[in-house]
């Protein structure tokens, strides 16, 4: 009879090694829920190293009641509060909600994430499957996960070489929306065509600068660095006091900016207002995700449509079906978008 390894346990459970070699251990970084799954695991896999203590246990463990409200946690950090992320989360939970289950939503904050703590909820909650919807560290990712629970993450942070089989995510589309964006401003005359955006803060804005770049080499085009603001920086270009002073330091505006989201492009909008610059006439402005003030700025933005609803639903959807299916291969599901061309743009 083949010998059963800590490795098959985890393949035939959809876990970590180090998760499963934990658990066997008891040791208590893995939920309770987790540990005895693992255990139970072993034993009918004929495990021969399983202390005899922990076997009790679980004999002497009385069934749950089928019908009781299974809870997924929403996982955020404080940073995370607007009317985009709110959709999303509305979204998971009308999709967990149709199963008969409840949503917990849990703050981790970067203080948290540096120094490696999880949030209590994540530890004394029974918790079917996590959904984690703001960046954090890799080695962050990896104390979540080595918790032994479902998880599905939202985007990814920006690697050579990505890390696929490690996680599941959902990654909406950008290079393909906002070459579009890029292209018209282009044909509408614009020469200079500058953007703003963090392009090491995650895998999402980089696919838009990626496509912004496309369209500049397609159109035969050179990329002036004068007007492209995207190294790394704390505030990720979330600051009024930032970009307005990068504004200020050049001699000349260009066309137009392509901005990675609508909150740097209402900004940019803000600036122009303060200082006296027509848009679209003197400089040419564009977002992404379709957030409601986009409609309330005047003129109104072009943007990228994300449906941060549906990217809610089908995120849960991703999660309810880990949890049902745990030995399968990881996967990144990428979310279509669409452009909507406004009056910011319109020169």
């Amino acid at each position: 009879m083949k010998k059963v390894l800590i490795q098959d346990i985890a393949s035939e459970l959809g876990l970590s090694r180090n998760t499963v070699s934990k658990a066997l251990k008891n040791d208590e970084i893995v939920l309770e829920e987790t540990r005895k799954k693992v255990i139970k695991k072993a034993k009918e896999m004929g495990y021969q190293k399983l202390d005899p203590a922990f076997l009790q246990d679980i004999q002497e463990e009385r069934p749950q009641s089928a019908a009781a409200n299974k809870k997924y946690a929403i996982l955020m950090s404080s940073f995370a509060e607007d009317d985009f992320w709110n959709g999303v989360v509305l979204g998971i939970t009308e999709r967990i909600k149709q199963e008969n289950g409840s949503c917990l939503l849990v703050i981790a904050s970067y203080e948290d994430d540096e120094n490696m703590l999880i949030p209590s909820a994540l530890l004394t909650e029974k918790i079917e499957g996590i959904i984690c919807l703001t960046l954090f560290s890799r080695e962050y990712e990896k104390k979540i996960c080595d918790l032994g629970i479902p998880v599905v993450f939202m985007d990814s942070p920006v690697l050579r070489i990505p890390y696929i089989h490690e996680h599941d995510r959902i990654i909406l589309e950008g290079a393909q929306s906002v070459y579009a964006l890029t292209m018209d401003l282009i044909k509408r005359g614009c020469e200079k065509v500058g953007f703003i955006g963090d392009i090491t803060y995650c895998e999402s804005i980089f696919d838009r600068f990626r496509g912004y770049r496309l369209a500049l080499e397609d159109a035969g085009k050179q990329m002036d660095e004068h007007f492209t603001f995207t190294e790394a920086n704390k505030a990720h270009y979330y600051s009024d006091e930032m970009i307005e002073n990068k504004l200020d330091e050049l001699d000349t505006l260009p066309d137009a900016f392509v901005c990675a989201n609508d909150y740097i492009a209402i900004i940019v909008m803000q600036y122009c207002k303060k200082r006296g610059i027509s848009v679209p006439a003197q400089l040419a402005v564009t977002g992404f995700d379709n957030k409601k003030e986009c409609m309330i700025m005047e003129p109104h933005i072009t943007t990228v449509n994300t449906s941060n609803r549906r990217i809610g639903m089908r995120t849960a959807d991703q999660l309810l079906w880990r949890i049902k299916n745990p030995t399968m291969h990881k996967e990144i599901i990428i979310i279509a978008t669409e452009p909507y061309f406004r009056e910011s743009s319109a020169r």
